[in-house]
């Protein structure tokens, strides 16, 4: 036993003897230790975020990296710290983290490290751009029709120069297909980026370096129906009444020539039709009220007419104030009385009225001088006006 007691206390004399040699300066003390760090990547930037306890003597939170340090310091008031400290100008690459805590002694805790990606110019010069398939200027502005996503990428930025030389940004989302550019510019530049997010908690969307340029082209007039309905017909002092029979205003425009416009007014008989914009105006089809052969030539169809029109309303409903588009008549291709099949499939395919010139109009008076029977009473088909649009 005498033995035993002797090896245990020989043995406590040498561990105090290393003890003594490694604490001859004094005791280490350390601070609390930073927890659940976390580095956010970004362009040319990281933010590093930390949670920790917060004891009565913590004072500090440091992070250095590189050659560089910040110290941030840590509030008293609460039981947990929440840091979140930003560290700009960030070279490309991996970037290691050294975060602790200092205490009021200026102990300091056990090193956390951290790695942090940083994004830059060697990342952005790597990434696709969408690409466009078309640019279609319209009457509104511009359409831009896209091509398919590249992998990670989560949009495209385009700015875009309106009518009122202002500069415009949309965002284009990988779900789109197509974005509308309202009030383009006609002949000015577009100019879009496509964005990327690198890691799903990056704290940047990041763009691609270089720039995508087109040029918004001038739209491209064509030749088109005018769309109209029974609104479309205005009421001015001298225009023509329904005759109260028939199908009314809406009969000019549902593309039925077997339906009609019927009136009775004493000649002329004038209609007047409002286009709803400006346009230049190319013809005017007109089609005769066709539910019986002797409809065809003959009964109340316009035989004889006129076309007058304006770009405004002028202050007088009186002809003489309204510019004159044309002066036609319809005529039987075949001679005799009969009504040939040729005669029905020429007047089936609407009589053509050319404008000359394509006079730039908003409002139309169709004035009626003469039916092929000259009856009291008039009435049309259908009527489809065509003007240059976009």
């Amino acid at each position: 036993m005498l033995i035993l007691v002797m090896i245990v206390f020989a043995s406590c004399e040498k561990y105090d003897e290393v003890h003594e040699e490694y604490v001859q300066d004094g005791e280490i003390v350390y601070s609390v230790k930073p927890d659940s760090i976390e580095v956010l990547p970004g362009l040319n930037r990281c933010k590093v975020t930390t949670e920790m306890a917060v004891t009565p003597n913590l004072d500090k939170l440091v992070i250095e990296w590189n050659d560089e340090q910040q110290i941030t310091d840590v509030p008293t008031d609460t039981d947990t710290a929440y840091m979140n400290v930003e560290i700009a100008n960030l070279e490309e690459g991996s970037v290691l983290f050294k975060v602790y805590s200092l205490d009021t002694d200026g102990n300091a805790s056990v090193i956390v490290n951290a790695f942090g990606n940083v994004y830059g110019e060697r990342y952005q010069s790597s990434l696709l751009q969408r690409g466009v398939t078309e640019i279609k200027s319209v009457k509104e502005g511009a359409i831009v029709y896209f091509k398919s996503n590249p992998e990670k990428s989560v949009g495209v930025e385009l700015t875009y120069t309106d009518n009122d030389d202002a500069i415009q940004t949309v965002r284009v989302e990988v779900s789109d297909e197509e974005v509308v550019l309202e009030n383009a510019k006609f002949g000015s530049e577009l100019n879009y980026r496509t964005l990327y997010l690198p890691e799903e908690n990056s704290l940047d969307t990041i763009p691609t370096a270089a720039t995508v340029s087109m040029t918004i082209p001038d739209p491209e007039l064509k030749e088109k129906a005018v769309e109209l309905s029974a609104s479309s017909v205005m009421n001015l002092d001298n225009d023509t009444e329904g005759a109260g029979w028939g199908n009314g205003d809406g009969g000019l425009f549902d593309d039925k020539y077997t339906t009609y416009g019927a009136y009775e007014a004493g000649y002329p008989q004038i209609l007047t039709i409002d286009m709803g914009e400006v346009l230049p105006l190319t013809r005017l089809k007109l089609w005769s009220r066709l539910n019986s052969d002797g409809h065809y030539f003959g009964k109340g169809n316009a035989n004889k007419i006129r076309l007058f029109g304006a770009a405004e309303m002028p202050a007088s409903t009186d002809l003489n104030d309204w510019q004159l588009l044309g002066t036609y008549e319809f005529t039987k291709p075949s001679e005799g009385e009969d009504v040939t099949d040729d005669d029905k499939a020429f007047a089936e395919a609407g009589f053509e009225c050319i404008i000359e010139n394509n006079p730039e109009v908003r409002y139309v008076r169709v004035v009626v001088d003469e039916t092929f029977e000259q009856t009291s009473y008039m009435y049309i088909g259908d009527l489809k006006f065509y003007g240059m649009m976009y």
